[in-house]
């Protein structure tokens, strides 16, 4: 099961590594208010459980180095728990799963052809939510955004893999956002975070 200690989430977004400095101080304080010392450990469910908002939760554990080896098939499997919404409203089109699987690949072997097609597919992904968002005139249904979210989560799993001089961690969070707006449950994204060290 994947923990983290309190000193090592309160290092996570510290002032001086934190890209977002006043956040960092503020995650720090309420993270010092959970119970024991610097050396307890949290899985990301004992966090949620102590009422850790989920974003906290996905900022502190999505990350290639708490994840390791498991963060790309995570990544995946958040886009994929989202891919529903998108799959039921537009059965025939599969640019978002597509971007999931060339994400997996590029994860699994990050050569600079599979980094190319990932990010190839995080455009195509991006354009099938580009689809999802237009309404046809005369449409008598309401926008519904949860297959957008979905094709943006997908886009953003793509993304994570292709562009390692970016932060892969804040495409992964980008898709774990996506994820729950597609209509992914928050317990179920920790679940999955959860199952990485399975």
């Amino acid at each position: 099961m994947i923990t983290l200690t309190k000193q090592q989430i309160k290092r996570t977004f510290s002032p001086s590594t934190s890209r977002y400095k006043d956040l960092g101080r503020a995650l720090r304080e309420e993270f010092d208010a959970l119970p024991g010392g610097d050396d307890t450990s949290f899985t990301p469910g004992q966090m949620a459980e102590l009422g850790v908002p989920h974003q906290t939760i996905i900022r502190a554990f999505l990350r290639p180095d708490v994840l390791g080896d498991a963060f790309g098939e995570v990544v995946c499997r958040l886009a994929e728990a989202a891919l529903r919404a998108f799959e039921m409203a537009f059965p025939a089109d599969n640019r978002p799963r597509a971007a999931i699987e060339a994400a997996r690949r590029c994860f699994a072997d990050p050569t600079e052809e599979n980094e190319s097609i990932a990010a190839r597919a995080s455009a195509v992904a991006a354009a099938a939510a580009a689809r999802a968002a237009v309404v046809a005139p005369g449409d008598a249904e309401p926008w519904d955004a949860k297959p957008w979210a979905a094709a943006l989560a997908a886009s953003w799993a793509a993304d994570s893999a292709a562009d390692t001089e970016w932060a892969a961690d804040e495409a992964a969070a980008h898709a774990a956002r996506k994820a729950v707006a597609a209509g992914c449950t928050r317990a179920k994204i920790i679940s999955i975070i959860e199952g990485a060290g399975q």
